[in-house]
């Protein structure tokens, strides 16, 4: 099914069959507010192709129903099904059809940063940026006597630790008086849906790529000791346990309240995924932890996140998401449109206002592929 599609003829017949040069500024303002009802309207693809965030319910599913002998399990995997051509209880190679459906996600936009990024709703306000505090060293609980005065906690201008201006993104588009007298209402289709997805597009790298630099320098080249990338060792499932671990230890330091068992997600290319779905199975999978084959994870892993806007394809990452991690709206996606005699076209503008902002890196883990 494709991206929902809005009636043109429907809409030049209400018009009395004209063309936008002949229609009046109320006929023009219902053209824009129908661009502005589409561009809003969630995607029915949405349901159907989530699996660019695979929960842990769905990834146990997912497996338990993919029992196919067509692709070999990936370089590391803690043990062999046993008997000829047969699966364990969960698992034997999932169905190729599968992965790609999961990874790609055909023409739905590409939202698992929201997974990742706290919202922090600018709309409606008179502030340019929000800021990234740490609360936490101020808010201390404490045992106190008859008539002691508690210590009041909060945020301050010293406990400010990054600033997150507003960005204006914007971009426009036309509908040529042709178009409708010629009835090429394709042509329209084809425009709204490639405008909705390079939007998505771009979105998407700023979010990602925000994660991607951290820990590198300004040609992107790693820098040592930095906090953010994490050794390999023995295989996949204890790599991605001694990270989560670290990471614990590293915020707590830092002064965090956080859940005695919090959850993670994990972001990586599509090239990585199969490797990570297999061994994060593996902790399901009843055969394996039969023999001691793998070893229990500590943490929650609560979302396999896959995005082609990773440039590395050699590295995946380990993520607490939300807390100091977020992502400001100013502006919804608005569209306007005004006529232009020269080109003998409906001309308009989308424009928004957004960014993304990382107070503490040490939220992420850039975890090797291998040794």
């Amino acid at each position: 099914m494709f991206a929902p599609k809005i009636k043109w003829a429907k809409m030049m017949q209400s018009m009395g069959g004209r063309t936008p040069r002949d229609w009046t500024p109320e006929e023009t303002k219902k053209f824009v507010g129908a661009i502005n009802a589409y561009l809003k309207t969630p995607d029915p693809r949405l349901g159907a192709d989530s699996g660019r965030v695979m929960s842990a319910m769905m990834l146990k599913a997912w497996m338990a129903g993919g029992m196919k002998d067509n692709i070999p399990a990936p370089s590391g995997y803690p043990f062999a099904a046993p008997g000829t051509g047969g699966g364990t209880p969960l698992t034997q190679a999932p169905d190729p059809f599968m992965i790609e459906r999961y990874i790609t996600g055909a023409l739905a936009p590409d939202l698992g940063y929201e997974k990742i990024y706290k919202p922090v709703d600018m709309r409606g306000t008179r502030k340019d940026h929000f800021t990234i505090d740490s609360a936490t060293d101020s808010i201390v609980w404490q045992q106190v006597g008859e008539g002691e005065k508690v210590t009041v906690g909060g945020v301050g201008d010293k406990s400010q630790i990054l600033a997150v201006y507003y960005l204006n993104f914007m971009a426009a588009i036309g509908f040529l008086d042709d178009w409708w007298e010629f009835e090429w209402f394709w042509k329209m289709d084809d425009v709204l849906e490639q405008f909705r997805l390079k939007r998505q597009m771009l979105k998407t790298s700023l979010a990602y790529g925000l994660i991607e630099a951290l820990g590198k320098d300004a040609n992107g080249n790693i820098l040592p000791n930095n906090g953010v990338d994490f050794a390999y060792d023995t295989n996949l499932i204890t790599t991605i346990d001694n990270a989560c671990i670290q990471m614990v230890y590293d915020i707590e330091y830092m002064g965090y309240g956080l859940p005695d068992n919090p959850s993670f997600n994990i972001l990586c290319p599509p090239e990585a995924f199969k490797a990570i779905a297999f061994a994060l199975d593996s902790l399901l999978n009843p055969f394996a932890q039969a023999e001691q084959k793998v070893s229990r994870i500590n943490y929650t892993i609560d979302n396999i996140i896959t995005t082609r806007r990773l440039k590395d394809k050699t590295r995946f990452y380990v993520v607490l998401p939300f807390y100091q991690t977020k992502m400001g709206t100013w502006m919804d996606l608005q569209m306007e449109g005004q006529r232009d005699i020269f080109k003998k076209s409906e001309e308009m503008v989308g424009k928004e206002q957004y960014n993304f902002g990382i107070g503490n890196p040490k939220q992420f883990k850039r975890l090797p592929m291998a040794a």
